[in-house]
């Protein structure tokens, strides 16, 4: 599970968090979609 839009480490810790979860419900989209 990459993103690219997802920074390994970033010093806003609010932003950072924010594009984590944005990146893992990306990525939960996605699979969804390989599994149909």
């Amino acid at each position: 599970m990459v993103c690219a839009i997802c920074p390994t480490a970033t010093s806003n810790t609010n932003i950072n968090n924010k594009l984590t979860f944005l990146c893992l419900f990306i990525s939960l989209i996605t699979f969804q979609k390989k599994k149909k």
